[in-house]
């Protein structure tokens, strides 16, 4: 699972330096696949350190946006709720 978040975080955003800090969560969601109908999802959360500033967004990765946020803009973002739990305790880590 670290390897293939390392590979992803490279291809899908172009974060050349990173390495995986602290694991911090798991879930699983239904997606809507254009070819294959509803398929479950389980993502694996990291806490993540890195030096690179610029993110690029790949088309490959059916993402429509990527940016960087301060800690503190998190409280206003709409996140679902167990999403926004494992952020929380990303966040909790970085105050250690």
């Amino acid at each position: 699972v670290e390897e293939g978040t390392i590979r992803e975080l490279k291809e899908e955003l172009g974060i050349k330096n990173v390495e995986l800090k602290e694991k911090i969560g798991e879930n699983e969601y239904l997606a809507s696949d254009p070819e294959k109908g509803l398929v479950r999802r389980q993502v694996t959360y990291f806490l993540a350190k890195t030096n690179d500033k610029d993110l690029i967004l790949h088309t490959t990765g059916g993402l429509d946006d990527v940016k960087w946020f301060k800690p503190e803009e998190f409280a206003s973002l709409k996140i679902y709720d167990d999403v926004r739990r494992i952020i929380d305790k990303g966040l909790e880590f970085l105050k250690k």
